[in-house]
């Protein structure tokens, strides 16, 4: 029985034979073209390409790097020059690359709006002068390259931009180059008085000549970008060496602690009591509560602290070390957990009305909880006079059990809400700095007038509506998740353009004037960063996390922020690149159009 089971197992498998060898004549020869469909009707067609390079590039963009420090979506340029240099003929829309630069460019301007106009109130001027000698000096070495070595001035724009990897700028430039080219093709049809197919004509043969400037641009960007962000980060080292700060420790002072205090010591000046203002300025911590004769009490700006109440005071531990000095005498630190009564929550920021109110105004011990810290993306804010809520804040309150409603009602909590708000005002503000992006603004002895272009437009109106925070029913900030995600996919996509415009010309250029243009790029980046320096020192301004800040800033480059923020004080250097960040990036589009337009 078993042997017969056999023969007829044999005999399927034989009638099986012809169909699985006919499948497989069929799959082979189907097989090249499917391939070939994919990669010249789906792989290098401009959608499919586009969202392909931003994925790999966000994924590349992970990897950790020799220095422990990520490109993060800076990748996707790398990506982008990649499939610039397998299919040079991959057409993206230039509508594409600015609607990416618009949105992102926006975005930054939104947070870096109230950090860069506080920095006025301390070291922004020097910060700033010291920004405008070292991006000076740099185009002042372009024009030297363009004219003692008679360089293409659209390879040295870009060059310009790359070695201080600055996209807006470089996109300024393009728009700089397509606005002169439009001219002498008007001018041109116009003198010879040629037909509508002559126009036609001159206008294509301009237009090839147009796209192959434009693509010099991107590649002199292309040459410089890469050895300006492993230079950047190689001259972040050497200051930290030079400091002698160990590279890896981590912030300093990030440490957050909670204590009490015993208050014995009389209010500087003339004040009669200690509020919890009054202790937030004299000794840089947040009092959100305090006890006497056994009654808790909560605390607010104006609240009045009577002599010998312990006091509970957080912040960073240094701060709190140095406050206990101040105020009195370590108290009673049982008192942190006696919560009968108490809890502590966070708050999420989408009412209206609370943007851009101070953080003193708010009252909140008449419902029942007061103030402990605020959080607002991935970090802390200090809290002093001067902190505004935003909308998305992460507020942390110590609250009485029974006032959650009234207090969760207060700040709005909602997710719905804190996106709701915003989106006509977005597209409102960058439909608006696009126009103003747009205003020709002469400039004497230039033939053709700069504009501030499809990112420097939306920074200025960014910054402007960053600051207000609120204007009655409009809301001009955005919640920082929605920001952050909107300011990603802007990046992404301009960078992808970049990159393949820049890869398609790359290898002609560094078979060219590669190894000369690398070399440039390298002297003008250290030459930016050394008069940097020079000028902070004049300045005094030794200090190494507000340095890397503004090294940051000048760059306006993540990734070396987050290199710097990792291994020294992060709010330090936050608050150095946030001073000087709109000022760079002004700088260089006006820079990068003129080194094209001072050469007509």
């Amino acid at each position: 029985m078993s042997c017969s089971r056999y023969v007829l197992f044999l005999m399927l498998l034989d009638s099986l034979r012809t169909p699985i060898c006919l499948i497989n004549t069929i799959y082979r020869q189907n097989m090249d073209g499917i391939t070939g469909w994919l990669l010249s009707k789906w792989l290098f067609t401009t959608l499919p390409a586009l969202i392909l390079i931003m994925g790999l590039g966000h994924v590349a963009g992970e990897f950790k790097l020799p220095g422990n420090f990520k490109l993060g979506v800076a990748a996707v340029f790398f990506v982008g020059v990649v499939f610039g240099i397998f299919k040079p003929d991959l057409e993206i829309s230039h509508d594409i690359e600015r609607f990416g630069l618009a949105l992102f460019i926006y975005c930054v301007g939104l947070v870096a709006a109230p950090a860069f106009f506080q920095s006025f109130r301390r070291n922004g001027v020097r910060l700033n002068l010291a920004t405008f000698c070292a991006i000076t000096a740099i185009f002042l070495s372009g024009i030297v390259i363009v004219t003692a070595f008679n360089k293409k001035s659209t390879v040295i724009s870009g060059l310009f931009c790359g070695t201080l990897t600055n996209t807006p700028a470089l996109s300024a430039a393009k728009e700089a180059k397509r606005l002169v080219a439009d001219s002498k093709v008007n001018e041109a049809i116009e003198k010879n008085g040629w037909n509508a197919t002559e126009a036609e004509e001159h206008r294509v043969e301009q237009a090839r000549a147009l796209d192959e400037n434009l693509k010099s641009v991107d590649a002199g960007y292309g040459v410089a970008y890469p050895f300006a962000i492993v230079g950047i980060l190689l001259i972040m080292q050497f200051h930290l060496r030079r400091e002698k700060k160990l590279i890896g420790e981590g912030p300093k002072g990030s440490a957050y602690q909670i204590s009490v205090v015993e208050l014995l010591n009389e209010v500087p000046g003339n004040y009669r009591y200690w509020t919890g203002a009054l202790i937030n300025k004299y000794a840089n911590v947040v009092a959100p509560r305090y006890r006497l004769d056994g009654k808790h009490h909560l605390i607010d700006g104006d609240t009045q602290i009577p002599m010998g109440a312990m006091v509970v005071i957080e912040g960073p531990s240094n701060n709190v070390e140095m406050a206990v000095g101040i105020l009195g005498k370590s108290g009673d630190q049982s008192l942190l957990q006696d919560r009968e009564h108490f809890l502590t929550r966070f708050f999420s920021v989408s009412d209206r009305h609370l943007i851009n109110r101070s953080v003193w105004t708010l009252k909140l011990s008449e419902l029942g909880a007061s103030i402990c810290r605020i959080r607002r993306g991935d970090g802390l804010i200090e809290i002093n006079s001067r902190t505004r809520l935003q909308l998305g804040d992460q507020v942390r309150a110590i609250v009485l059990k029974d006032a959650q409603i009234s207090v969760n009602k207060y700040f709005g909590n909602s997710l719905h809400m804190a996106t709701e708000h915003t989106f006509f005002s977005l597209f409102l503000g960058l439909a608006l700095g696009l126009l103003i992006g747009q205003i020709p603004i002469p400039i004497p002895g230039v033939e053709v007038p700069v504009t501030l272009g499809y990112a420097g437009g939306p920074l200025v109106v960014a910054l402007t509506f960053g600051a207000l925070g609120r204007t009655g029913p409009f809301v001009w900030v955005i919640a920082p998740a929605a920001n952050m995600a909107l300011r990603h996919v802007g990046f992404a996509l301009f960078l992808a353009v970049i990159g393949v415009n820049s890869g398609s010309r790359l290898l002609a250029t560094l078979k060219g004037d590669g190894l000369f243009l690398i070399l440039a790029s390298l002297v003008m980046l250290v030459l930016v960063h050394l008069i940097l320096w020079l000028v902070l020192l004049l300045f005094r301004v030794p200090n190494i996390p507000t340095l890397l800040g503004v090294m940051s800033g000048l760059q306006t480059q993540p990734a070396a922020l987050g290199f710097a923020s990792a291994r020294t004080d992060a709010t330090g250097v936050n608050v150095g690149y946030a001073s000087v960040y709109p000022l760079a990036t002004i700088l260089k589009i006006f820079y990068a159009q003129l080194l094209i337009l001072l050469f007509l």
